[in-house]
């Protein structure tokens, strides 16, 4: 059961970053909704994604390590066929598994919430910035 919750905390680690990246990118796009205070609430939720994962088992955690990559691997594998489209797709993903290896790291060190928050906000800076674009589709 904590298995499950764990992924499932994992799925929503996207939308913080998604909406901090969006309006970077697009701010003078229309929207329909806007969320307020949209940088607070979003720096606030993802810190409170990464705390909850440091206080899941730190073996459960590597377990969750270990079958994101397998999957994350066989989905590369069946999804593009040039070494270079894999290994792209491979390096856009890659800030999932960094951001399990850093809190995993926070849990084995027993490091408190102030540190887990200062180390949660440079991870979430890192994603916006270092946010991904498509492969060309000519790349498959």
């Amino acid at each position: 059961m904590v298995l499950v919750s764990t992924f499932h905390l994992i799925s929503y680690l996207a939308a913080p970053l998604a909406v901090a990246r969006l309006r970077m990118t697009e701010a003078n796009r229309h929207r329909w909704f806007r969320l307020p205070f949209h940088r607070c609430v979003c720096v606030l939720l993802f810190f409170a994604l990464s705390y909850v994962f440091t206080l899941s088992p730190v073996n459960q955690s590597l377990s969750i390590i270990a079958v994101f990559f397998l999957f994350l691997v066989g989905y590369l594998l069946g999804q593009y066929r040039s070494p270079k489209a894999f290994l792209q797709g491979f390096l856009r993903s890659a800030y999932v598994l960094i951001w399990m290896g850093v809190f995993t790291l926070c849990a084995v060190l027993n490091l408190g919430v102030i540190a887990v928050f200062v180390v949660s906000l440079s991870m979430y800076y890192l994603g916006i910035v270092t946010g991904g674009q498509p492969l060309n589709p000519t790349n498959k």
